[in-house]
């Protein structure tokens, strides 16, 4: 039971997995906040009183959310939110003023630092926004608003003022030794683990299964990708710090299965090689997958991970015409794509492939290309999205020479055509991700995987089956499947 009143609740708002991934929803993940508990473990390092509410996983709705805030009773409260889930935030925000509270409300995360003007005047109920990374910026606000006292020479905030929204200094992003430093996320705060969240389909191996995330930034330099706020530099922690989170998830939750989110976990090969000896060493009963770019799979690397447990490594490939990888520079070549999936292939790891349609300068005839080329590689899984031009990307500043943009922040969500490249239809899109899911899943050497998984791996029948009633509904459904209405749960 919480004490009568804490110092910070922090929140992640209800949205339920038809919301993030339309028709595919039986197949997709919930994943835990790990940034919201980077930051409860900070603010109870410094020995303050802190709760985290998940309602994501909890499925209370908006009302019920606000509900379960003011029962709480928190000084201040904080929101994390990204495009999608923007919106009932800064709905549960308002909700909570309405109803009386009036601590400071916060709010974090990717969408809010590409945008904070638009974000803060959209959503009046949020009083201050935190911009990029929040653990050091916490440490220096949180004892100045439960002082009550003035923030505005803490760096990293948009602050709401009389006279308008006012940006603080910049904070420069945390560097190794910081990261090093900061403690380990507080799994305890949030909801078990293990029983509350649900992993990908397509990317369990064994139950119980995890995820984790080891870096942040990204060294890519990709037009569409919303990475760019938190840097185009990649800071990783360190190995034996990845070692200590891995170790309290298999000790504490009994987790045999992880995947690490990572854009590239692989890109460091000092800190993966270090690491992989750490996981043998302490000779954990674990297997893992993880997210990789084509140009930096080799076969050395491949034995090293397999030899650590991996069974599984998703590439962002996204089109089979080079025209359109060099046009929103991805960095790769359709030859490099091919060696790559091939190597990991004929080396027995499980190999995933993300592609998306709808790039700009797409046509008909470049979607119908990647689908001939996805065909050809001797890929296991398959997920094919809509390009989607977050705030925060290079497309989204450009996107009117590219398309048109229906700029609803709530169908943002990369399963939702939002964005229609020049000389093509909204209908052309889903047919063309329909035709890509059924051409390649309704083939007989991926049908007799999944029965041979099935018949193998017996704990993993209901996430097969979750991820095949997902295909299903890709496959056969002509339209995405809109916003649930949550909000009077």
């Amino acid at each position: 039971m919480l004490g009568p009143m804490i110092d910070l609740l922090l929140v992640q708002p209800p949205l339920s997995r038809e919301e993030r991934y339309g028709v595919l929803s039986a197949g997709g993940s919930s994943l835990p906040p790990f940034g919201l508990a980077w930051l409860a473990a900070t603010a109870r390092e410094m020995g303050y009183s802190v709760a985290i509410l998940d309602g994501e996983v909890e499925g209370l709705g908006e009302n019920g959310t606000v509900e379960r805030i003011l029962s709480i009773k928190a000084k201040v409260v904080g929101f994390t939110a990204t495009t999608i889930s923007i919106g009932r935030a800064g709905n549960i925000a308002k909700g909570l003023k309405e109803k009386g509270f009036t601590g400071e409300i916060l709010i974090g995360g990717a969408h809010v630092t590409a945008v904070p003007e638009k974000t803060l005047s959209t959503y009046e109920a949020f009083d201050l926004a935190v911009l990029g990374e929040g653990e050091a910026t916490l440490r220096e606000l949180l004892p100045l608003l439960l002082d009550g006292k003035d923030v505005g020479e803490v760096k990293g905030l948009a602050i709401r003022q009389e006279e308008g929204i006012n940006r603080t200094a910049p904070r420069p992003f945390l560097e190794l030794a910081e990261l090093a430093a900061l403690p380990l996320p507080a799994f305890d705060l949030l909801p078990p683990l293990t029983k509350a969240y649900q992993p990908s389909a397509l990317r369990t191996h064994r139950l119980p299964s995890c995820s984790l995330v080891t870096t942040r930034g990204c060294g890519g330099q990709c037009t569409f990708c919303d990475n760019t706020v938190f840097g185009r530099r990649i800071r990783a922690f360190p190995a034996e710090y990845i070692t200590e989170m891995v170790a309290r998830l298999v000790k504490d939750y009994g987790v045999r299965d992880l995947t690490f989110y990572d854009d590239n976990f692989v890109v460091n090969r000092k800190r993966l090689k270090h690491f992989c000896s750490l996981l043998k060493k302490e000779k954990f009963d674990l297997t893992w997958s993880c997210n990789a770019r084509v140009d930096v799979i080799t076969e050395e690397l491949i034995e090293t991970v397999k030899a650590a447990g991996c069974w599984q490594m998703s590439v962002g490939i996204e089109s089979g015409d080079q025209g359109i990888l060099d046009r929103e520079c991805k960095g790769i070549t359709l030859q490099q794509v091919k060696k790559a999936v091939n190597l990991l292939a004929n080396n027995g790891i499980r190999t995933k492939g993300f592609f998306m349609v709808g790039h700009p300068g797409e046509t008909y005839e470049t979607a119908e290309k990647t689908i001939r080329f996805a065909l050809e590689l001797p890929l296991d899984d398959f997920q094919m999205s809509f390009l989607t031009p977050f705030p925060g990307t290079c497309i989204y500043h450009e996107v009117d020479k590219w398309g048109t943009l229906t700029e609803n922040w709530e169908e943002m969500n990369m399963w939702t055509p939002v964005f229609i490249p020049n000389g093509m239809t909204r209908e052309e899109l889903v047919h063309l991700q329909s035709k890509a899911m059924r051409s390649f899943y309704l083939r007989p050497r991926i049908m007799w995987r999944y029965f041979m998984t099935c018949l193998t791996k017996p704990s993993v029948i209901g996430a097969v089956f979750r991820g095949g009633m997902a295909l299903l509904g890709g496959i056969f459904s002509k339209e995405r499947a809109g916003r649930k209405d949550l909000s009077k749960h």
